[in-house]
């Protein structure tokens, strides 16, 4: 799975986007995003995991917070994603039909739009 930021290029910009993935690197991101919403942890550090490609050095954290902050640039290439366990319980159920086989080759989900960066999860990278 590639993680990358996008600054412009799009009216949809700023995004952070995660594509190029399969189903079970899917799996892996919710099971990190489940320990979030059930209290298991306080922050995710995504761009350390083993299935992870950042472009350009992109780092993501999620972390819980006590507002839906949405995503955020900390410094140059880190990025946080700081929302309360409900906005994790939401990302969740987007992420469901991307764990599902077989899932359409093509598609994408807006995981988050609440901070001043859009989170996109694209097959493809597209929208």
């Amino acid at each position: 799975m590639k993680i990358e930021y996008l600054k412009d290029g799009s009216p949809d910009c700023p995004i952070l986007r995660l594509f190029e993935f399969n189903n079970d690197e899917v799996a892996r991101l919710k099971e990190g995003l489940e320990k979030l919403r059930d209290g298991k942890t306080r922050r995710f550090e995504f761009h350390r995991e083993s299935y992870v490609a950042p472009v350009n050095n992109c780092q993501l954290t999620f972390e819980i917070g006590d507002l839906n902050k949405g995503v955020y640039q900390a410094e140059d290439s880190k990025f946080v994603c700081g929302l309360k366990r409900s906005g994790y319980a939401a990302i969740l159920g987007f992420l469901e039909p991307f764990c599902v086989k077989p899932a359409a080759k093509d598609v994408y989900q807006w995981l988050d739009e609440t901070g001043e960066i859009a989170l996109l999860l694209s097959r493809k990278g597209n929208w």
